[in-house]
């Protein structure tokens, strides 16, 4: 399945205005949701800190690389393991050929995924 950014982003926007639908349901109290949104966003808030500063600065050389999950015209994605996570945690590393995006003058394309991806906060999509 391959979606371009707009259909991407409209199903974005749908699944929020969704979960907001169903923020809003009658059955819940004013009280509990406020509680469920607050923790909810602190998850995210602590989540989204640890992995920024996680992987900030990290090397290719500082992951154990296994099978490849896609590819596509610009690279791959790999699952890989950082070899200092004391969890051993497996994770979806996208590997790009910058000279490829910058020869297809897709670069703007490729800000616009990440940015998105950065924005989004759905349980089955991967954030960063």
């Amino acid at each position: 399945m391959n979606l371009n950014f707009q259909e991407l982003r409209r199903k974005f926007e749908s699944l929020a205005l969704k979960q907001q639908e169903a923020a809003a349901s009658p059955d819940l109290d004013d009280r509990r949701k406020q509680n469920n949104q607050q923790e909810s966003n602190k998850i995210h808030i602590s989540n989204q800190r640890y992995h920024r500063n996680k992987f900030e600065n990290a090397k290719i050389e500082e992951f154990f690389l296994f099978s490849t999950l896609g590819t596509g015209t610009f690279g791959r994605v790999r699952q890989v393991k950082w070899k200092r996570d004391p969890h051993g945690e497996v994770y979806a590393l996208k590997m790009l050929k910058k000279t490829e995006i910058v020869r297809l003058n897709q670069v703007d394309h490729i800000k616009s995924e990440k940015t998105i991806l950065q924005k989004t906060k759905y349980p089955f999509l991967v954030s960063m």
